[in-house]
């Protein structure tokens, strides 16, 4: 029988935020090597990574936005002369995306924290 069994204990603030935000810094690094590469492919599917984890703090309308945004861009990359022809345009569009996953990642408190959070108080004085 485990040592701790109330409700308290299985509802931490903290059981499993570490290892989640280093689980999103590892997947914006492939992000940035995928971009690095020019590889849409890998690009789009870590992006796509990247929303899920992100979609624990995003409403629907949010989600229907990007999901727009995928489609848009997997349409490009799943004809075979668009994948080709138009590169430029998809890694335009796939940097285009993964700046506003970032941007919603910064303003759900999920990047850098805010500087309302106590640990810059040193630096309101």
């Amino acid at each position: 029988m485990p040592m701790y069994q109330n409700s308290e204990s299985s509802q931490s603030a903290f059981n499993f935020a570490v290892s989640y935000l280093e689980q999103i810094k590892d997947t914006l690094a492939l992000c940035n090597m995928a971009q690095i590469q020019q590889s849409p492919t890998l690009w789009i599917n870590y992006l796509n990574v990247l929303h899920t984890q992100l979609s624990a703090k995003t409403n629907n309308q949010e989600d229907s936005e990007i999901f727009g945004k995928f489609n848009e861009i997997s349409k490009l990359l799943n004809d075979p002369d668009d994948r080709y022809d138009k590169k430029g345009e998809i890694l335009g569009k796939l940097r285009l995306l993964e700046m506003k996953l970032r941007k919603m990642l910064q303003s759900k408190g999920m990047l850098l924290p805010s500087k309302d959070d106590p640990k810059f108080a040193v630096l309101k004085r």
